[in-house]
């Protein structure tokens, strides 16, 4: 049985990173135990994932903490989520770097618009309809992203959809500031509805969510498009009115 001390205090852990990790041959064991873990599949299939998702996505099950999910991030990071008698924890041990999630998709080729959420699922429930996602994987990421854009800039519009809570909205008042001064290219929008993230869409009314993801990337599409066509326009007008007047000036009117 559970020791409740012992459950209460892992509850919620972030401990410091003193030191680092190789996290290599612990991920390979997690995803390899994987599908012996009824439970980790259970509550997954709870959140709207499969077995299939998760292996697809890399992540694993840890047999030596109540076989929680075990959600692998960028540089061999990861944090764990177990279910157990008193709710759902979060666990991340010692050592490990707290990293953000898919990242990369920041500069994906296809030019394609990304989604910048919260938690890894709701990341991860974006990519299974087709969209494109990166996790903070907590609110107080939000610098990792501005940093990271800031050593390496994308030309990629962001969709910045954040929780539907107190939080997420200071951080998208306290934040996006900054990505316009870095010139980034982003819109911030309202996808969820009257659910609180989008993983709670996701199960509760998938067609939906599959409809908000849509409009709001068709919605940013012609955002930027009209933007592009401003400037375009306003570029247009400032150099004819200049050969105007060089005209004016060398008499040819």
């Amino acid at each position: 049985p559970e020791n409740p001390a012992k459950s209460k205090q892992e509850e919620n852990i972030m401990e410091p990173n003193t030191e680092k990790v190789d996290t290599t041959e612990f991920i390979k064991k997690c995803q390899e135990y994987l599908p012996s873990s009824q439970r980790a599949i259970t509550y997954a299939e709870s959140r709207g994932l499969s077995i299939s998702d998760l292996q697809e996505m890399g992540w694993g099950a840890d047999p030596d903490r109540y076989d929680s999910i075990v959600i692998t991030k960028d540089n061999g990071s990861y944090e764990e989520l177990s279910v157990t008698a008193i709710g759902v924890k979060h666990y991340k041990p010692k050592g490990i770097p707290d990293e953000l999630m898919w990242s990369e998709e920041l500069y994906n080729t296809e030019g394609k618009e990304v989604f910048v959420v919260e938690g890894p699922m709701d990341a991860a429930s974006i990519r299974k309809v087709g969209y494109k996602a990166v996790s903070l994987c907590k609110i107080t990421h939000f610098p990792k992203l501005i940093k990271l854009l800031k050593d390496k800039r994308t030309s990629n519009p962001l969709i910045i959809a954040m929780d539907n809570d107190e939080s997420g909205r200071e951080a998208v008042k306290e934040y996006t500031p900054k990505l316009s001064e870095l010139g980034v290219k982003f819109i911030v929008l309202d996808v969820w509805g009257e659910c609180k993230d989008a993983n709670e869409l996701f199960v509760k009314d998938p067609e939906v969510f599959s409809e908000n993801l849509f409009k709001a990337s068709f919605d940013t599409i012609n955002f930027f498009d009209e933007k592009k066509q401003e400037y375009i326009n306003q570029y247009s007008a400032k150099s004819i009115v200049k050969r105007l007047l060089e005209n004016i000036a060398e008499g040819k009117y």
